[in-house]
C-alpha cells in the first residue's frame, strides 16, 4: 500500500513542471514600482504627512479619511498614502487650479491654525473663528478643527 502511494507521488511529481512564485512576485513589484514611478509627478502624502500639514494628530488624520471616503494610492509602499490631489479636493479647491500646476506652490503650503492667523491679524483666535464661521475669510472644516490656507486669507502676493 505504501508503495502505491509512494508510485503517485513519484508519477504526480514527475509530470508537474516545478515553478515557484518567487518570479511572478518580483514581476509583480516590478509593475507596481513602474506604475508608482509614473505617478511620480503626483505626489503621494502618508497620512504623518498629511497631519503635519494639517496641524493635526495622525490619529485624528485617519477617521477624517475615512469619513471622506479617500481612496489609498496604489504603490508598493507598506504605510497606506494618499495622491496630493484628492487631500487638496477634500480642502475645497477646485477644478481649475488642480489644472494648473504652477498654483502648487500656494497649494502645498501649510495650512494655518486661528490662532496663527490671529498673530498676523493681531486679534484672539475666537474673532478669527467667528470670521470664519460668518464666511468673512475661507476657511477649511476638518473634523471638529478649522484650518485656513494663508494665500485665501492674505492674498497671493502676501502669502509669505
Amino acid at each position: 500500500m505504501r508503495e502505491n502511494y509512494r508510485a503517485l507521488f513519484l508519477f504526480i511529481f514527475s509530470v508537474l513542471p516545478i515553478r515557484t512564485h518567487l518570479p511572478v512576485m518580483s514581476k509583480t513589484l516590478s509593475n507596481l514600482r513602474k506604475t508608482a514611478a509614473r505617478r511620480a509627478a503626483m505626489p503621494v502624502l502618508t497620512v504623518p504627512q498629511i497631519a503635519k500639514r494639517w496641524r493635526l494628530d495622525p490619529d485624528t488624520v485617519r477617521p477624517i479619511l475615512r469619513a471622506r471616503d479617500i481612496p489609498k494610492a496604489p504603490g508598493p509602499w507598506r504605510h497606506p498614502r494618499y495622491a496630493f490631489m484628492d487631500i487638496l479636493r477634500l480642502e475645497g479647491v477646485q477644478g481649475e487650479q488642480l489644472e494648473r500646476p504652477e498654483d502648487f506652490s500656494d497649494l502645498s503650503e501649510k495650512l494655518m491654525t486661528a490662532t496663527e492667523l490671529a498673530e498676523q491679524f493681531v486679534c484672539v483666535p475666537a474673532t478669527i473663528r467667528n470670521w470664519a464661521a460668518q464666511d468673512l475669510i475661507p476657511s477649511i472644516r476638518l473634523g471638529g478643527s478649522i484650518r485656513f490656507r494663508r494665500s485665501d486669507v492674505l492674498g497671493p502676493g502676501n502669502a509669505n
